[in-house]
């Protein structure tokens, strides 16, 4: 099995206050502007080309667990990473288990360490936080308050975001669903996280604190 590494989380000053942006790589300098992701001269480009503003391409073997790769067409967090032995002549291949980080679906795909297959599309994973103002029911809107004093109101809950994407809504989305609307019913400070990749956002998680603290 290939050793867990740390995968390295960028805070960029130019995103929304809260944001990060979680990539494979090592960069020590990057900058974003309308949604496009350009990095600086310091990258390593033999291991990383952006070739669009949802993805990179990075190496196969940069790959490890923990980071973020597309399997099988699904923006995935790679839960296993294993590396194969030479077998009768073929070539070595790295074998990713994952699972759809919108959807919870597991993926797995093999590819192959070969020269014609050097790297695999990376998304550009961007997770931010917003303060939950209210919820509308009756549709499942969600209002959230940008860091500048904007409100952001298009986003949904997460089973119907599910349901709207055309996926079932899994445990984990009804759950959070339940979380959200009690503790603003409760009266408590909610904080939504927020999770964009590919064009498409969804509340993953949720913190709570005491209206009164």
């Amino acid at each position: 099995a290939v050793p867990q590494k740390p995968q390295l989380t960028l805070s960029l000053s130019v995103l929304e206050e809260g944001s990060s942006l979680s990539i494979p790589i090592c960069c020590t300098e990057a900058v974003a502007k309308d949604a496009e992701l350009r990095y600086a001269t310091q990258c390593n480009m033999r291991s990383v080309m952006i070739h669009s503003r949802f993805f990179c391409g990075v190496l196969v073997c940069n790959i490890v667990n923990g980071s973020y790769v597309m399997l099988r067409g699904l923006p995935c967090l790679v839960s296993e990473a294993t590396l194969t032995n030479h077998l009768r002549g073929n070539p070595r291949s790295m074998i990713f288990h994952g699972h759809d980080v919108f959807t919870g679906k597991p993926c797995t795909e093999i590819f192959k360490i070969c020269p014609a297959v050097q790297s695999v599309d990376v998304p550009i994973v961007v997770h931010r936080q917003f303060q939950v103002l209210a919820v509308d029911a009756s549709v499942g809107q969600v209002s959230l308050l940008r860091a500048n004093g904007d409100v952001k109101e298009d986003l949904d809950l997460p089973s119907l975001t599910a349901q709207r994407d055309g996926h079932r809504a899994t445990a984990t989305d009804l759950e959070l669903d339940r979380q959200l609307l009690d503790s603003l019913e409760q009266g408590q400070l909610v904080t939504a996280q927020v999770l964009s990749a590919l064009g498409r956002e969804k509340i993953v998680g949720i913190m709570t604190n005491s209206a009164d603290a």
